[in-house]
């Protein structure tokens, strides 16, 4: 997407995976992703991911290195994602 110029750079979640958090889609208060698909590959700390879930996006994560996986991990648990 960055290649596209969609207005964000490294590390930051693309405008369209948080459109609910800026209010937009039907009335704000609606899933934006409406259960189309992501795929994320390399999750880090899992941020870009876990706002595309929160934005109603399913999303098919990817990561190699365990520690990233527990860090993701970790934050979904604080967002109140995962259990």
């Amino acid at each position: 997407m960055r290649d596209f110029q969609c207005g964000h750079k490294n590390m930051q979640t693309p405008r369209v995976l948080r459109m609910k958090q800026l209010g937009c889609g039907s009335d704000g208060t609606e899933p934006f992703g409406n259960g189309r698909i992501v795929v994320d590959i390399g999750l880090d700390e899992g941020q870009e991911t876990l706002d595309a879930v929160e934005a109603g996006f399913l999303v098919l994560g990817f990561e190699l290195i365990a520690a990233s996986v527990e860090k993701m991990r970790s934050n979904a648990q604080k967002r109140g994602i995962a259990d």
